[in-house]
């Protein structure tokens, strides 16, 4: 870096933050989606918009727990955003979203800056990463603010232990040392993935002088370097686990971690073993030659079926990787350092401890920014060592790159401006979702809900019906039970008779008896025919039902502070309206 001035870094970094910032201005119009950010964000003012910012800091830290998600650095973003823009306001969170990503930009030119000393290798794997598509849905999306800022810590961490190593001084290597301990500590309550990066840490402090050209790529890695590089960030990894405990704890005691996934330990290995270097061959190719982008990916995933040539691809995408590994130890431990790195980021999201998502492209945000580095070592190698011939080649690749995936860039993010646009398009994706359809119909339905007009009310009315009616068709009714509930719910909106609204939701709760929004429903409903009823034994039986359907909706309650709050002043209710259910009532966990 002697070489580069530091006004050159300052300027180059800040131009590409601005490009960053430029390519997604728009996201600042979109609005919220019905996709998380209404559960996590819009459904929680007491957290985000309290009277005060200081009140919003000590619901965030304090007040409510157990809470989905404890990200406290993410939360606390959010109550920011809140107090400048409004809490209802969703350009705020949107356009905030943006600013991180920039960030996030102008820090990977200074991390690739500060690792390899190379300024060209640093501007390309920057120019390399602006118009890649899977960026949109973690910078699009509200609910991607913690992919944003887990990477951007994650990256200024790395950069205080690559100054950390190379610090000719104690005192320096001390204060960066420190900083990037608290700069982990941002990382980890901004997104619990950043459990892996003293892992990472360690790689670099392992790698650093192959990477910096201090050691030929090629020459041996001694025992005691190791040694040293895991004895050096044994704080880090102390930190890293404290904190998931903590998180893992939270979880637990939310209820959200129990989702039914009964495979033993060995078949649970085997379906790791296939499933995800599946996985990993899907995002190199969302990443390398993206196809049209999508936020539900059905395959691969627990619920489609594995034939034998999967499980063979999975067995040739094992065996490049180990070939890989070795090969880049003998020749090029420069580069293995960022596809290792770039895997150590992968582990969190490949379902190891929890079944959750399988494939998400706000997953390989950060990874795949490890992988940009290695292609613009090898182009820039290339460019300067080989003939006219293979240089005009590896224009024409790059040039392929940045066109294929700035077209889909472009295409596919319009679609994340509202949910109408959003689930219409995931809709019309080979083998959809059943859940863009129900995200369709709920937001569907909350419109009709809001209208004024009977005839508007009618038309979104309409749509859900039609909704329903089309994924139906295609689905079984475990996939579509939802759909029947707001068949359901639009009954009760409109008011007809008693007994079609309880046979509607009775044949939800047939299909799927854990439904916690038709438990409540049937909760209200025979609470409120018991209220209704002259005669005490109909009345008694009424109310029996809804404390029957209230007890089967708790038990299927995440069990957060708010929840606590709400079954008190509900089991409060009963016993004013239905002292004859004391006993009942006591008994209830």
């Amino acid at each position: 870096m002697a070489c580069v001035t530091r006004f050159r870094v300052a300027v180059t970094a800040a131009l590409i933050g601005m490009a960053a910032f430029q390519i997604h201005r728009v996201c600042a119009t979109y609005d919220f989606l019905n996709y998380d950010d209404g559960r996590v964000l819009v459904d929680h003012p007491e957290l985000y918009n309290q009277a005060t910012l200081g009140q919003s800091l000590k619901a965030i830290g304090v007040t409510y727990f157990p809470r989905e998600e404890p990200l406290l650095l993410r939360d606390l973003s959010w109550a920011v955003d809140s107090r400048i823009f409004g809490f209802g306001n969703p350009h705020g969170f949107h356009a905030v979203n943006v600013l991180w990503h920039a960030a996030v930009m102008a820090l990977f030119f200074l991390f690739v800056l500060q690792l390899t000393r190379r300024y060209g290798v640093a501007l390309l794997a920057a120019g390399l990463a602006l118009p890649l598509a899977i960026h949109v849905e973690p910078v699009a999306w509200i609910m991607g603010r913690k992919d944003l800022m887990v990477t951007a810590f994650g990256l200024l961490m790395l950069i205080a232990v690559a100054r950390m190593l190379d610090s000719p001084t104690r005192r320096r290597q001390l204060v960066y040392y420190v900083a990037s301990l608290l700069l982990l500590g941002l990382a980890l309550v901004s997104k619990i993935s950043a459990i892996v990066l003293p892992l990472v840490a360690m790689l670099l402090a392992l790698l650093h002088n192959h990477l910096r050209g201090k050691q030929a790529p090629a020459a041996p890695l001694r025992a005691t370097d190791a040694v040293r590089a895991v004895l050096l960030f044994l704080p880090h990894l102390a930190l890293s686990f404290a904190v998931y405990r903590w998180y893992r704890h939270i979880l637990t005691a939310y209820g959200l971690l129990d989702r039914g996934y009964t495979a033993g330990p060995l078949q649970h290995l085997g379906t790791l073993a296939v499933l995800n270097p599946l996985v990993l061959l899907r995002y190199l190719h969302n990443l390398l030659a993206p196809p049209a982008m999508r936020l539900f990916y059905t395959w691969p995933s627990l619920n489609t079926p594995l034939t034998g040539w999967h499980t063979l691809l999975s067995l040739l995408v094992i065996l490049t990787l180990l070939i890989g590994i070795v090969g880049l130890y003998r020749r090029r431990k420069d580069l293995l350092f960022y596809l290792l790195a770039g895997m150590v980021l992968m582990v969190p999201y490949l379902n190891i401890v929890y079944i959750g998502i399988w494939m998400a492209n706000r997953y390989i945000y950060f990874a795949s920014l490890f992988l940009l580095v290695a292609l613009a070592t090898l182009v820039m190698e290339g460019m300067t060592r080989q003939p006219t011939r293979v240089r005009v080649g590896l224009v024409l690749l790059l040039a392929g790159f940045i066109i294929l995936n700035g077209t889909r860039q472009f295409a596919y993010r319009p679609h994340w401006r509202n949910n109408a646009q959003l689930w219409s398009y995931e809709m019309t994706r080979p083998n959809p979702d059943p859940e863009a359809f129900i995200r369709l119909a709920s937001h569907a339905y909350t419109q009709g809900i809001r209208a004024t007009d009977p005839t508007e009310r009618a038309r979104h009315f309409a749509t859900v019906s039609a909704t329903r009616a089309a994924a139906c068709a295609r689905f079984t009714p475990d996939q579509t039970y939802r759909l029947l509930f707001l068949e359901a719910l639009m009954r009760i909106v409109r008011q007809e008779p008693a007994a079609d609204r309880r046979a509607a939701l009775e044949a939800v709760a047939a299909i799927n008896p854990t439904f916690d929004a038709v438990l409540w429903q049937l909760t209200v409903f025979y609470y409120t025919e018991a209220l209704k009823q002259e005669d005490p034994e109909a009345r008694d039986a009424m109310a029996r039902r809804a404390l029957d359907s209230y007890r089967r909706y708790s038990e299927q309650t995440p069990h957060d502070a708010a929840f606590l709050q709400r079954d008190a002043s509900i089991r409060r209710e009963f016993l004013t309206d239905m002292p004859f259910l004391k006993d009942a009532i006591e008994a209830l966990p």
